[in-house]
C-alpha cells in the first residue's frame, strides 16, 4: 500500500489510477472497466497515472488543441491562444490519407506543422489536394511565477516522456531536493528565526540529513517514519541518482523514471500532509 494509493472500483474491486487500463476518464468520471462510474477529482490520482495525457494535463497549467488542414509538402503555421512559457509535448494526429506531420518551433506563440507523404503507403494519384491533422499542446505559462521544484518535476516529466531517462531521473531528484529545501527553510524560519534556521540548513546540507534530522526540527516527523514513503524515495530515487552523480554506468529505463516520479510525488505530498 502506499501512501496515495490508486482508485478502487466499489462494484468490481479493480484498483488502477484514472485513464489506466480498466479505468477509462471522461473529465472527472472514471469509467471502470465493469460498467461502473464514479467520480474522482483528485489532481494527484492523474499526476500518479501512467496514462500519459491524463498525467500530462494534470501537470500543466496550459493546453491548447485544434484542428488545421495544409497542402501535403507545406508547413501550416498553427498560432496560439495565449503564449506558452514552455511548451512540454506536441502530440500530431493525422486524419484519413497517410502522412507525417512533425512540429518545428520559432518561438512560443505558435508552431509549424511541417508535412509530408509516406512514400509507398499510398498511390500518389489518390494523394488528395489537402489533407487534416488534430494537435494537442501541453506546457506551462507564467513559469517565474510557480515553485522551482514544480518546474523541475514538470521537466522531469517531459524527459521521461521523450525517453530521456537519465536526466529525467536526475530531476526528478533535484525536484524533491530543491522542495524540501524550500519548505525546512519556511518552517525552520517560523520555528527559530532567520539566522538559526540558515544555520541548521548550512550544517545538515545533505539531503538524507534534511529528511530526518531537520525535518523532525520543524515538523516532528522524519521521512523514515513512513516505510511506505522513504524506501521508494531511497531505492529508486536517491540511490540511483548517488550512483549517476558519482560516474556509475547505471541503466535508467522507462520503468525506473516510473518508479521515481512515483516516489517523489508521493514523499512530497506526504510532507505536505504533516505540515
Amino acid at each position: 500500500m502506499s501512501f496515495i494509493p490508486p482508485l478502487t472500483c466499489s462494484n468490481c474491486g479493480h484498483s488502477a489510477r484514472p485513464g489506466e487500463e480498466g479505468f477509462g476518464l471522461s473529465d472527472t468520471e472514471v469509467i471502470c472497466k465493469c460498467g461502473n462510474r464514479f467520480t474522482d477529482r483528485s489532481s494527484d490520482q492523474r499526476v500518479l497515472s501512467s496514462n500519459v495525457f491524463v498525467r500530462l494535463g494534470a501537470l500543466s497549467n496550459h493546453s491548447e488543441h485544434g484542428s488545421a488542414a495544409t497542402p501535403i509538402g507545406r508547413a501550416r503555421l498553427v498560432t496560439f491562444a495565449t503564449p506558452f512559457d514552455f511548451v512540454g509535448r506536441v502530440y500530431l494526429t493525422p486524419i484519413g490519407f497517410p502522412f507525417i506531420a512533425k512540429e518545428y518551433f520559432e518561438n512560443s506563440r505558435g508552431m509549424l506543422v511541417l508535412t509530408s507523404r509516406v512514400d509507398g503507403e499510398a498511390p500518389l494519384q489518390e494523394m488528395p489536394t489537402s489533407v487534416q491533422f488534430n494537435w494537442m499542446v501541453y506546457g506551462l505559462r507564467d513559469i517565474d511565477s510557480l515553485p522551482s521544484w514544480q518546474v523541475l518535476f514538470y521537466g522531469a516529466t517531459t524527459h521521461a516522456v521523450a525517453g530521456l531517462f537519465k536526466a529525467a531521473l536526475l530531476d526528478y531528484a533535484v525536484a524533491f531536493e530543491a522542495y524540501l529545501e524550500s519548505f525546512l527553510a519556511k518552517r525552520l524560519t517560523e520555528k527559530y528565526g532567520d539566522a538559526l534556521s540558515q544555520y541548521l540548513m548550512r550544517r545538515a546540507w545533505r539531503v538524507e540529513e534534511r529528511s530526518k534530522d531537520l525535518l523532525d526540527l520543524a515538523t516532528g516527523h522524519r521521512l523514515t517514519e513512513r516505510d511506505d514513503v522513504y524506501q521508494p524515495w531511497f531505492e529508486h530515487v536517491k540511490g540511483p541518482r548517488d550512483r549517476l552523480a558519482h560516474g556509475d554506468r547505471l541503466t535508467v529505463g522507462a520503468s525506473a523514471t516510473e518508479l521515481a516520479h512515483s516516489a517523489v510525488f508521493q514523499a512530497i505530498r506526504w510532507i505536505e500532509s504533516i505540515a
